[in-house]
């Protein structure tokens, strides 16, 4: 309970101030005795309670401090293992050329100002383009703000990430699908997949039927999924996820499109 300034406390740190008079005065070294009764001489309840309040301050800003560099240090270390580069990854260094991307953007960041009571409530996120166009960026900018923000810890994989668990499963490998680790109850109540199919091609029937199978059993749960895929459109989407996935994902989410060109540049020779 926190220490507040009454009558009580001040019984309290009378008390306190006797305890540590009656102590020094029972001091044997002589220079000892005369610096405690010195000094316990000298403090008045008021004083001490006072003591007390700033103490437990010093304390609750400690343990908010530590907090906070801890979610710091698990947000750069989720970031890291997705990419060092993806450590960089603001808002503000978003580079925005068109009047359309300006657009999404804003749009993107509006959606994330509810961002807590999106993911509470289970949904999910799709963006979808071109490679290139900064999907992936803006997943690091709404990784950062759910962690840091809300202090919810996502799991970040890729889709080549994702299909090579699978596939270890058949040599005694872990059958915990990504969100499910070490949680008893229930998924992560965030995910996100890069890169599900990769660019110019399809899933399996065995990855379309587990992407399903982990979308679904998320959704059940209420557990929020962002996907970024690399598409030319809607239609295309579908073709390569397969309808109902799709139709999976749409179910209670917000869509973007990414639309413009690559941001990537060749290099010159």
């Amino acid at each position: 309970m926190r220490t507040t300034y009454n009558a009580e406390t001040l019984v309290a740190a009378e008390q306190h101030i006797a305890e540590n008079l009656a102590a020094a005065r029972n001091e044997r070294q002589d220079v000892v005795r005369k610096h405690r009764l010195k000094l316990w001489e000298s403090v008045t309840p008021e004083q001490q309670v006072e003591d007390w309040i700033r103490d437990e301050r010093r304390k609750e800003d400690y343990a908010w401090r530590h907090k906070c560099l801890t979610r710091w240090e698990t947000c750069q270390q989720i970031l890291a293992r997705r990419g060092a580069r993806y450590l960089r990854c603001r808002w503000q260094n978003y580079v925005m050329e068109t009047p359309e991307q300006a657009s999404v953007i804003e749009g993107i960041r509006t959606w994330a100002d509810t961002l807590f009571a999106r993911i509470r409530r289970g949904e999910n996120l799709l963006l979808f383009g071109l490679c290139g166009t900064g999907k992936d960026h803006v997943l690091a900018c709404l990784v950062r703000q759910a962690m840091l923000r809300h202090n919810i810890f996502a799991q970040w994989v890729t889709g080549p990430e994702l299909f090579r668990r699978w596939r270890a499963e058949f040599n005694g490998g872990s059958s915990v699908d990504p969100g499910d680790d070490r949680c008893a109850n229930g998924p992560r109540p965030l995910l996100v997949i890069s890169d599900p199919v990769l660019p110019g091609g399809s899933l399996t029937p065995y990855q379309a039927e587990r992407l399903y199978a982990l979308i679904d059993r998320r959704s059940s749960w209420q557990a929020s999924t962002w996907i970024s895929v690399n598409t030319t459109g809607r239609e295309d989407l579908e073709t390569r996820l397969g309808v109902a996935i799709v139709d999976r994902l749409r179910d209670h989410a917000t869509t973007f499109s990414f639309g413009w060109p690559s941001y990537r540049k060749p290099l010159e020779r």
